[in-house]
């Protein structure tokens, strides 16, 4: 969900580009129905979204990397040492997210619990994008 909401908040306009990999992925399966519906009715679109799993290809290639929660810092870090000037939290970009606070998986949730996912990780999109424009 993270990655559609990032490509329509920059609508390709800025170069910026996303790739979203999970840590306990299993590669290639279709994004659930929950999370198809939620970015559906935000106007995005998941239905063509495939899950990877977090590679060292991946994680060379990535100038940035956001994760979600702060089990997944630690387990990216002891599996990339030499990613973390590269890594961050994803709530950490929205001001009123209490520091260091994570995103809430839905996985095997309700609808309402994609949903909150879905607004946690809008909020912080906007202070994601100021973060990236300042680097420019």
């Amino acid at each position: 969900m993270a990655e559609a909401l990032f490509r329509d908040a920059v609508s390709g306009d800025d170069g910026w580009s996303a790739r979203s990999a999970g840590l306990s992925a299993q590669s290639g399966a279709a994004a659930s129905e929950y999370a198809v519906k939620v970015i559906g009715s935000c106007g995005g679109g998941l239905k063509r979204h495939r899950s990877q799993e977090v590679t060292e290809e991946v994680v060379r290639s990535a100038d940035m990397i956001v994760a979600m929660t702060n089990r997944h810092v630690q387990k990216l870090l002891s599996r990339f040492p030499e990613a973390r000037d590269r890594l961050c939290l994803m709530r950490s970009f929205d001001p009123a997210s209490p520091t260091g606070s994570d995103v809430a998986d839905p996985f095997c949730g309700s609808f309402s619990d994609y949903q909150a996912c879905c607004e946690t990780l809008r909020n912080a999109m906007p202070g994601l994008l100021a973060f990236l424009k300042e680097r420019e």
